[in-house]
Order: C-alpha cells, then sequence, then structure tokens
C-alpha cells in the first residue's frame, strides 16, 4: 500500500483445462488383396506433436473388414476413443497362361493347362482334358476365385486338326 492504502494480498488460481484431441488424418484405409496385412496411421494436430501417431495394422492379409479402437490422450488433452476400419478388396485373378491348345490326331484326348500368377499360387492350376480324341475343336471354359480372389471365367479351345497320312 501507501499511506492511503493498507496493504492487502490477493490470489487467484488459472485454471487450464485440457484441449481436446482434434480428430485424426488418416492414411487411406482401402487396399486390394496382395498377401501383406496392411496398416494405416492416425496423426494428430496438436501443439508440438504431444500426440503421438499411432499406427494399426491387421491381424490378417486376407480379404475382408478389420475394425480397430484405441484410446489417445495424456496430461494435457483428453482421453478419446480413436476407432476406423481396414477394408481389404479382392483381388483380381490376372489372365490365365494357357499350355498349347492346338493338336494333331493321335487318338489321345488331349489337355490343356491355365496356370494363374496369384499371391501364394492360390488359385491352383486347371487342366482340362477332352472327352474325344477325334479331330475338332472342343470350348474350354474354367471359373476360378477364391476369398481373396474375385470369381473369373478364362476360355480357350482345343483344336485336334487331321494327322497326315505317313507314306509307305
Amino acid at each position: 500500500g501507501n499511506a492511503n492504502y493498507s496493504t492487502t494480498s490477493f490470489s487467484n488460481t488459472i485454471i487450464i483445462n485440457k484441449a481436446t484431441i482434434p480428430s485424426p488424418s488418416w492414411t487411406a484405409n482401402t487396399f486390394v488383396y496382395n498377401g501383406i496385412a496392411p496398416s494405416i496411421t492416425a496423426t494428430y494436430s496438436t501443439y508440438n506433436n504431444q500426440i503421438p501417431a499411432n499406427t494399426f495394422v491387421t491381424s490378417s492379409a486376407a480379404a475382408g473388414s478389420y475394425s480397430f479402437v484405441f484410446t489417445v490422450g495424456n496430461a494435457n488433452y483428453t482421453t478419446e476413443t480413436i476407432t476406423n476400419t481396414i477394408v481389404i478388396n479382392k483381388a483380381v485373378v490376372p489372365s490365365a497362361t494357357w499350355t498349347a491348345n492346338t493338336f494333331t490326331y493321335n487318338g489321345i484326348s488331349p489337355s490343356i493347362t491355365a496356370t494363374y500368377s496369384t499371391y501364394n499360387n492360390q488359385i491352383p492350376a486347371n487342366t482340362f482334358t477332352t472327352s474325344s480324341a477325334s479331330v475338332g475343336s472342343y470350348p474350354v471354359s474354367f471359373t476360378v476365385g477364391n476369398n481373396n480372389y474375385t470369381t473369373s471365367t478364362f476360355t480357350n479351345t482345343i483344336v485336334i486338326n487331321k494327322a497326315t497320312i505317313p507314306s509307305v
């Protein structure tokens, strides 16, 4: 104080409430099956990056949906529950690679095989044998797919040409 006032102490309390964590920014959460378990990361725009990024990796690489929940927060930010879903879509079966489909008549029913370039050979090769050994054209059709690959149909034709009569 001074001559006209007595000395008085004043006190007050400043309360700093926790800030709310802003909604995270996510990396892409939709993938196409490739045999590798994908991950996504959540990042937060917080002062001095006080809330670190969170990364979630699926427990499986198989096509499907994988939901997850995690909790973030600290002394300066409220605790928040964060959820998201990783979606792994089925891949398309690549085109078939066929063995030779043209034969010369020899009295034996010919076969052709289709192979597919898929992760871990998940789509096995298909072999088709004609029901006849006679000269002609025989359509071949395979439908393949599984839990990780879409259903696809592949077609081809087995052709049996006439044999040349051997000279005597």
